[in-house]
């Protein structure tokens, strides 16, 4: 039953979120709301491009994105006033806000913590918090995290969610009050810096006063849509193509072991084909997208095909470097998830399908690529009428349906 069927009651909305995506390329924002017995219905969502930058620069692109994500804030205020007298609310009724960051504003472990005791062990909330909290602490002044966040003592934590939590072997979703002798917990940590935290703070609470703000990653939030949607496969990849960055997470028996990131997205793609090309960046944004329409005229074809025949090279040997080193132990899994977050991230698709990339890899077969689409992944949650469906605002609405039931003890449930 949809929430706008004209049998539901606006008493049964129990609440609605506010969300704000922060990418590499662009912001999006979404007011969410969570009907009673229903999936979060998103009811209204704006992205809105960072402007592009010919040379990055981290203080200018941290500038960039403060600035965009004040315009997507002030759109969401002014704007969803409307919308949301339908469900009999205002923005102001907002419960809570959750800002979820993609690369390059964060940076991820996942830690498998392993106990083996002759007597066995009282699971309590307790002993799992202080497991948690030791190996969060290690992360937070680790030498990665003071090189990747740029200043020592600047990491914030935002995420210590548990994965997986096994009990003698087996896996268990209620271990407290249970005694084992062996204790395997998967333990994912986030961190920001304390610069960019607080510089979205300040956006958001500028507009939105007094409400409780929370800070996730985008990876989890993915693995935590395909989790559900795809419960049968347990060994999987993921390529995340942003912006300037790309996330390459790597799934084995269901738990998202490690996630990697290296810097070449859509916007590289095009500062590389203007070099190459000669030319400005608009005209490089042009040819490619009128070349995936097949509109490219002949005289320009050979020309572009040449500087993406360089760049393939670049960039396969670039991420074929990157997944040897993530099977090292074990063979790669041979299904790829992936998203496009805009036309020209089809380029790394196309390379994908190539033998190029597979012997790069060290892969023997072609990989099984999967596209993430609103339209074909059931990421539990639905739209209003009318409203584009954003794939990423869709699978981090979900996401937060299940960080809302499972706050008291940091385990994240499916909902499949």
């Amino acid at each position: 039953m949809s929430l706008f069927s004209p049998s539901k009651n606006k008493n049964n909305i129990t609440h609605y979120s506010l969300i704000f995506d922060i990418g590499s390329s662009t912001i999006a924002g979404a007011l969410v709301v969570f009907p009673e017995n229903l999936e979060p219905c998103i009811l209204y969502t704006k992205r809105i491009p960072m402007a592009y930058q010919q040379e990055l620069n981290f203080e200018r692109f941290l500038n960039v994105m403060i600035a965009t994500l004040s315009l997507v804030v002030d759109d969401i205020a002014k704007n969803g006033h409307e919308l949301l007298k339908t469900v009999g609310s205002h923005p102001n009724d907002a419960q809570d806000v959750f800002c979820v960051f993609s690369s390059p504003w964060y940076i991820s472990q996942t830690k498998t913590i392993s106990l083996n005791q002759e007597k066995p062990l009282l699971i309590s909330g307790r002993f799992i918090d202080d497991l948690v909290k030791r190996s969060a602490e290690q992360f937070k002044t680790s030498s990665r995290a003071r090189e990747s966040l740029q200043i020592e003592n600047n990491a914030e934590l935002i995420e210590e969610r548990i994965i997986e939590i096994k009990l003698n072997g087996y896996e268990t979703t209620n271990p407290h009050g249970k005694l084992a002798n062996k204790v395997e917990l998967a333990l994912y940590t986030s961190m920001i810096s304390k610069e960019v935290k607080e510089r979205v703070t300040k956006v958001v609470s500028d507009t939105f006063h007094e409400k409780a703000l929370e800070f996730h990653s985008f990876a989890l939030s993915m693995f935590s849509s395909i989790r559900d949607t795809y419960p049968s496969i347990r060994e999987y990849l993921i390529f995340d193509f942003g912006g300037e960055i790309t996330d390459v997470s790597i799934i084995r028996s269901g738990v998202l072991s490690q996630t990697v990131s290296f810097p070449f997205g859509s916007n590289v793609l095009i500062r590389k084909i203007s070099h190459l090309l000669n030319t400005v960046p608009e005209e490089a944004i042009s040819q490619l997208s009128l070349y995936l329409k097949k509109e490219l005229h002949d005289t320009k074809i050979i020309k572009l095909e040449e500087a993406l025949l360089n760049i393939e090279k670049e960039w396969v040997t670039m991420v074929g470097q990157l997944l040897k080193n993530l099977s090292v132990d074990l063979p790669l899994p041979q299904t790829i998830f992936h998203t496009t977050s805009n036309d020209l991230n089809q380029i790394f698709v196309t390379f994908m399908g190539k033998d190029s990339f597979c012997s790069s890899a060290m892969n023997p077969d072609k990989f099984t690529l999967i596209s993430l689409q609103s339209n074909n992944l059931n990421i539990f949650c639905t739209y209003t009428p009318h409203i584009a469906q954003d794939l990423f605002l869709g699978l981090e609405a979900a996401f937060i349906e299940k960080v809302k039931t499972s706050k008291s003890n940091r385990l994240m449930p499916t909902l499949a």
